[in-house]
């Protein structure tokens, strides 16, 4: 790490040497660990973090991205879909929380279940811009054009997100 995000590790280790308890203290080095691009300590962070918030929906969105970034799928959907269920008190949590999910869902392979919980937040453009972008996340290039050509298709003016994400993958 170099910089402040060395200097802030350094602060929450130290936090988290006094009182392991603290969650948002694990939380936050998760989220430095992450950035820096070790998955791995980010992981354990995020881990810990979730045991010591009784499983806190924002940290098991941290948790659940983080599985995720390495490839377990099978682990991040658990953890995200646990993460939708805790978060009904929150509208605006819950809907980030199932678009991480769907997110998830779309580049593991699962496309319906990714456009179904889609479906529940966003207009059908951007359901299939989505899905495409998904797709191209996974390698599929031909089902990513196929996705955003419907985007376009499926808006009467120019849906200029769309169009850049369909440049990405020509």
């Amino acid at each position: 790490m170099i910089g402040k995000n060395a200097e802030a590790s350094e602060n929450l280790k130290l936090v988290i040497q006094s009182d392991p308890t603290r969650w948002k203290a694990l939380n936050a080095a998760g989220l430095i660990f992450a950035a820096d691009g070790k998955f791995a300590e980010s992981s354990q962070y995020f881990d810990a973090a979730a045991r010591a918030s009784n499983f806190n929906p924002s940290v098991l969105n941290n948790q659940g991205l983080i599985k995720a970034l390495v490839g377990n799928y099978t682990d991040a959907t658990q953890i995200l879909e646990n993460a939708s269920l805790r978060a009904v008190t929150s509208p605006e949590q819950k809907k980030g929380i199932d678009l991480n999910l769907a997110l998830v869902y779309g580049i593991s392979g699962n496309m319906d279940k990714a456009e179904k919980l889609a479906r529940l937040y966003l207009t059908e453009p951007e359901v299939f811009n989505n899905l495409g972008v998904y797709s191209s996340f996974s390698k599929n290039k031909d089902l990513a054009k196929t996705y955003l050509n419907k985007a376009l298709a499926d808006v009467p003016v120019y849906y200029e997100k769309a169009w850049q994400n369909l440049e990405k993958i020509q």
